[in-house]
C-alpha cells in the first residue's frame, strides 16, 4: 500500500500496552467500551445499565489489585515512511 502510493517501503512497529491496577490500560479500555456502547446495546451483547459504566474503571482496578494481575490491551500496530524525493523541476 505504501509502495503503491508512492512512498518508500515502510518502517514497522508493533506494541502491547501491559499494565497492573494502575495502569493507563485500564480507563482507556472503559472509554473504547462507552465509545462502541451504541453498538453493543444494538446487537443485544449488554446494556449500560448491566455494564455499570459509572464504576466500571474502579471495579476493574479494584480486581486486578486483589488479584495482583497484569493487564494486555490489543496489540497497537504503527507504519511510517518517508516521501520519495522529487525529481528536479525543468
Amino acid at each position: 500500500m505504501f509502495i503503491e502510493a508512492g512512498l518508500g517501503e515502510p518502517a514497522l512497529f508493533c506494541e502491547v500496552p501491559v499494565g497492573g491496577a494502575e495502569a493507563l490500560v485500564i480507563p482507556w479500555m472503559v472509554q473504547t467500551l462507552k465509545s462502541v456502547l451504541p453498538e453493543v446495546e444494538r446487537l443485544g451483547l449488554a446494556g449500560a445499565n448491566r455494564i455499570g459504566l459509572d464504576t466500571l474503571e474502579f471495579r476493574a482496578r479494584r480486581a486486578a489489585r486483589q488479584a495482583g494481575m497484569q493487564i494486555t490491551a490489543p496489540m497497537q500496530f504503527c507504519a511510517w515512511s518517508r516521501v520519495k524525493a522529487l525529481p528536479p523541476a525543468g
